[in-house]
């Protein structure tokens, strides 16, 4: 998620963990993770991970087209799963570490652009996810990429700022440079005037030898 200037990008992956925990609150899901799109090496990021005794695979890196992020991604379309042992979409999952086969991913897409994907499992109730529940989570994810969408015009905008500002300053700086080789020029000119004006003089007293030889050079 390296798309947007510094401190844009830090209140994007704020932004987005607090939309996950919103989300894993409303459905009573034990378990959340946000992974963020690096789009220079076109994988996932593992960037948040409320699942107890898992913590250690943040930063953890999957390719688009693996794993249930990958093909959640592909699909382009929130994703309920009731049981992952029975939803042909998915070769292999991981989910046995959960308590219950069934979860929601949605990804997260700001217009055309890739930002990431949410996953929410472990219902507390045991039960599983409902489509009320999956529009919810898609409904908050929409809104939360419009936001993003936002910010980063703003970065891009900031960032064009910044450009200008560099811009302005070099061209004061070559101002600047001008003015200085102005006044050098005006400094070395009057001087060659005067050296100028009086070997003309001396050079009309048609002096003999090698005075008027160096006269002429002058």
């Amino acid at each position: 998620m390296n798309v947007y200037p510094r401190e844009i990008n830090d209140l994007v992956k704020g932004f987005l963990t607090g939309t996950l925990k919103e989300i894993m609150a409303r459905l009573h899901a034990e378990r959340g993770s946000l992974f963020l799109f690096d789009p220079a090496r076109r994988e996932l990021i593992l960037d948040a991970c409320y699942n107890p005794g898992q913590e250690m695979f943040k930063g953890l890196r999957q390719r688009v087209n693996e794993g249930v992020s990958g093909t959640v991604v592909n699909l382009k379309t929130a994703v309920l799963v009731r049981d992952i042992a029975r939803d042909s979409r998915f070769k292999s999952s991981g989910i046995r570490r959960y308590h219950t086969p069934s979860f929601i991913s949605v990804p997260l897409y700001a217009g055309q652009q890739l930002i990431g994907v949410m996953h929410v499992a472990d219902k507390a109730s045991r039960q599983v996810f409902t489509p009320e529940e999956l529009g919810y989570a898609d409904t908050l994810c929409r809104y939360a990429c419009s936001i993003v969408s936002g910010l980063g015009e703003c970065g891009h905008l900031r960032a064009q700022k910044n450009a200008l500002v560099r811009q302005q300053d070099l061209m004061r700086q070559y101002a600047a440079v001008g003015r200085m080789a102005k006044e050098i020029v005006h400094h070395i000119t009057n001087p060659l005037d005067g050296v100028i004006r009086f070997a003309g003089m001396l050079r009309r007293q048609q002096l003999q030898g090698k005075p008027q030889e160096f006269i002429e050079l002058i």
